[in-house]
């Protein structure tokens, strides 16, 4: 036989469950995430740029006409100098023109 009051008791009852579910939902999506970075960055093998390197250079404005099908990146740039920390002067291999690029980290 249905009764109000322990259908509201029940309801709040579900409504707490629910916040404590979704807590720890978080937490272990949180921990998950922190293991498949911790598993992705050990694979990671850190080098150095030096003078002579051929190297690409990141796309942040691809041509507004063909946005979705654009290339993501430009080069091969040839690095000419190295101007400081994660920042080089590039040239293009064929028409030695010079910009200064800052290296951006993952």
């Amino acid at each position: 036989m249905y009764d109000e009051e322990s259908n509201d008791e029940a309801c709040l009852l579900d409504l707490e469950l629910a916040h404590e579910r979704r807590e720890l939902t978080t937490i272990k999506l949180a921990a998950t995430k922190e293991q498949v970075a911790k598993y992705n960055n050990a694979k990671l093998v850190p080098h150095k740029l030096i003078l002579g390197d051929q190297v690409l250079r990141q796309n942040f404005c691809p041509d507004p006409k063909h946005r979705k099908l654009a290339s993501t990146w430009e080069g091969p740039y040839l690095i000419r100098e190295v101007v400081g920390a994660n920042t080089f002067n590039l040239c293009e291999l064929a028409a030695q023109k010079f910009q200064v690029m800052e290296r951006t980290e993952p």
